[in-house]
């Protein structure tokens, strides 16, 4: 129910038709978030910016799922086999 980023991704390449999608070491992307530190706001990526992109995203929703008799789908799941419409986007 609470897919991890890697998994997001893995449905994502698999609906644009199995392409790869390519990640970067986390060291790698730090080192590139304190180099835009040091070049100011014209940077794409800094070390505020890679904290907002990174943390935690999901909630707990037994809670509401309990109150409404409700059961979420598998994101990952839906998003790799999903039949889109015109109507969708």
């Amino acid at each position: 129910i609470h897919p991890t980023v890697h998994q997001l991704a893995e449905a994502v390449a698999q609906r644009i038709g199995g392409k790869r999608i390519y990640t970067l070491p986390r060291r790698c992307v730090n080192i590139l978030a304190k180099i835009g530190d040091l070049m100011g706001n014209h940077a794409p990526i800094s070390t505020k910016r890679l904290e907002q992109l990174t943390q935690t995203l999901t909630f707990n929703s037994d809670a509401i799922a309990k109150a409404i008799d409700w059961s979420p789908l598998n994101v990952a799941e839906y998003i790799s086999t999903h039949q889109y419409t015109d109507n969708d986007i």
